[in-house]
């Protein structure tokens, strides 16, 4: 079941060579000093395609497997960060960085809920699929983005999807 599909947005330092940029090409950010996942993880592999695909590589100055540890290296205010656009709805802009729009991946990669096919099925797994499947997550991440990237809060209640 497809919850929702992933953009991304440069999490950059307001007062750095991009903080000024209502958007901002590939190459452009993976020029920065940049803080990003390992490249073991499948979002890492993502960005690294689609830099390469704009003629450019992604050479980050810290790598990490968390995105918990990516916002904690850009406290210090001088490194940079691709992140998805989800993470804005948690986390939000950290204190002097802003979020500034990446042009779109294509096919935009899609998150969703993956269960076995097997009989009988997973309780556990049918109940989930029923508690998600009238949720529009996509709708919840795309408008919380949308006030973050427009210089505001993310959606109220951030940090839960409504009942």
């Amino acid at each position: 079941m497809e919850l929702y599909r992933e953009r991304y947005v440069l999490l950059t330092p307001v007062d750095g060579d991009l903080g000024d940029r209502t958007d901002v090409g590939w190459a452009d950010a993976a020029a920065l000093p940049l803080c990003t996942l390992t490249s073991s993880m499948q979002n890492r592999r993502i960005l690294d395609e689609t830099v390469a695909a704009a003629g450019a590589h992604l050479a980050p100055v810290v790598e990490t497997d968390t995105v918990a540890a990516l916002y904690g290296h850009l406290a210090g205010g001088t490194r940079s960060s691709i992140i998805a656009h989800t993470w804005l709805h948690t986390l939000g802009v950290p204190p002097g960085l802003r979020a500034v729009p990446l042009p779109e991946v294509r096919p935009r990669p899609a998150i969703g809920l993956l269960t076995a096919d097997q009989q009988p099925t997973s309780i556990l797994a049918e109940a989930l699929l029923l508690a998600v499947r009238d949720l529009d997550v996509a709708a919840v991440l795309e408008r919380s983005a949308a006030r973050v990237l427009a210089g505001g809060p993310a959606e109220p209640g951030a940090t839960s999807l409504p009942a």
